[in-house]
């Protein structure tokens, strides 16, 4: 008698950490929020190259730097800098008076920085490391 209890008390048990888990697991499941087109340029050895070019997913509350993070290794600026990309993948912007990592969203001008950026399904997203004279937009 006592077997069959303990054997009916374990069942139970199991049954309810099974079914707490999957509870668990598919209400903290972050969602896909959409799709974006990522462009990323870097200046290496005097020359622009291209560093990812594809459509990437972004989750729900995502800013673009969490995307940037899951792809690439990004550096942010320190001090007066704060919350700019000065370098992709180790290549760092020397010089912030003469080059710096311009984001351009759907062919206009970001109106916030990486850190901030919120985004939309379809965006368009271009990283281009740019001269300081150079106000196109890459469109």
């Amino acid at each position: 008698m006592k077997n069959k209890i303990i054997i009916i008390s374990s069942t139970i048990v199991a049954i309810l950490l099974i079914v707490v888990s999957f509870i668990y697991i598919n209400t903290n499941k972050t969602k896909t929020a959409g799709t974006i087109h990522l462009y990323v340029t870097v200046y290496e050895n005097e020359q622009i190259k291209e560093v990812i070019d594809q459509d990437v997913v972004f989750y729900e509350d995502e800013y673009l730097i969490d995307v940037l993070k899951r792809h690439l290794e990004i550096t942010e600026g320190t001090g007066s800098n704060q919350g700019m990309i000065i370098g992709i993948n180790g290549v760092i912007t020397e010089n912030l008076n003469q080059s710096y990592y311009k984001i351009i969203v759907n062919c206009e001008w970001a109106n916030s920085g990486a850190w901030s950026l919120p985004l939309n399904d379809q965006d368009s997203i271009r990283i281009t490391y740019s001269f300081i004279d150079d106000w196109s937009t890459g469109c």
